[in-house]
């Protein structure tokens, strides 16, 4: 397992909010139960239906910008994911992700989770 540095951890969770959306997606999670055409799609069921804890982002007591984030609506977690999705029974990694919920859900440009 490979751990981030806040800073990275941030960084990397910018690039990856949509990834939170694919795992915890009904769709998908249902989708996962028959293997993808190119065969990756056995066994990575336990990614698909894992539980993402959000949360605050504060990684320790001098983490201002996560305090930011906080101010702002921003929830943080972590997700597992395999380093090989050929083999997800192998090694895997953690990814930090991070959602902003709609305050208007009638109106929201994005995705639904």
């Amino acid at each position: 397992m490979t751990i981030l540095s806040p800073t990275a951890r941030r960084a990397s969770a910018a690039s990856l909010t949509l990834a939170a959306c694919f795992i915890t997606s009904p769709a998908l999670a249902s989708a996962s139960e028959a293997p993808a055409k190119n065969g990756t799609g056995a066994g990575l069921d336990q990614y698909y239906r894992q539980h993402l804890g959000w949360g605050s982002c504060v990684t320790g007591p001098v983490d201002t910008t996560g305090r930011d984030l906080g101010k702002t609506g921003v929830q943080c977690a972590d997700a597992a994911v395999p380093l090989d999705h050929a083999h997800p029974e192998g090694r895997t990694i953690t990814l930090a992700i991070f959602r902003l919920k709609a305050t208007d859900t009638h109106h929201r440009i994005g995705s639904t989770c």
